[in-house]
């Protein structure tokens, strides 16, 4: 794909206070925020809950605010959908953020944000995969919704051994040294992830 057709797929526009990304197939506003910020150390895990929190509920008011028109429709009358993408630094983090994002959202289903929290490394090839699902000429098959939440809660459940197996050779060196293989996350199966992350938002947009 040339450039020139990249950037009808995908812009970033940066500054101090955020990341703007715009998939221009998908009509989405990507507000990308980062955990680290300026400072040179992760927050605490109650001051990322309490820094999630907070960018949640000022773009929630962004998106619902200023009467007739909200403040995001008087910014960008082009009517996109919008998400916030909170970028952090272990996926530690990002598994307790997500849940702190699920909790949030349950109590503010009125609002159009979609909401991740992602590694910089997952949110990389998230982005990266949607750029190349327009790129790309694959041709759509169709598959049932049942096969895709079994695909899904696999994946998940690979996912989470992994972690654990990760956690654990981490914590006792002595093992590892003896020969154990340490599970690496190969391209492909951070391409999986990625590819089981989209299939759940669209499941979890459908009825």
């Amino acid at each position: 794909m040339t450039n020139r057709g990249r950037s009808r797929c995908v812009k970033t526009r940066r500054n101090t206070q955020e990341t703007i990304i715009k998939l221009f197939i998908e009509k989405t506003r990507s507000f990308v925020k980062e955990e680290m910020g300026l400072g040179p150390l992760p927050r605490s895990a109650e001051d990322a809950r309490a820094w999630a929190l907070s960018k949640l509920n000022r773009y929630a008011s962004f998106m619902m605010q200023g009467g007739d028109h909200t403040l995001y429709a008087q910014k960008y009358p082009d009517r996109w959908k919008a998400e916030l993408v909170l970028l952090v630094h272990s996926e530690e983090r990002a598994s307790s953020l997500t849940q702190v994002i699920a909790e949030w959202q349950k109590v503010n289903r009125s609002v159009p944000l979609a909401a991740r929290a992602f590694t910089v490394r997952l949110a990389a090839g998230l982005l990266r995969e949607r750029v190349l699902a327009v790129a790309e000429s694959d041709h759509e098959i169709p598959i049932k919704r049942s096969d895709l939440r079994l695909t899904c809660s696999f994946v998940g459940e690979v996912l989470a051994t992994f972690k654990a197996v990760r956690h654990f050779l981490r914590a006792n060196p002595a093992v590892r040294a003896q020969g154990c293989p340490y599970p690496e996350y190969s391209a492909q199966f951070e391409r999986m992830i990625v590819f089981v992350e989209r299939a759940r938002g669209q499941l979890g947009h459908s009825h």
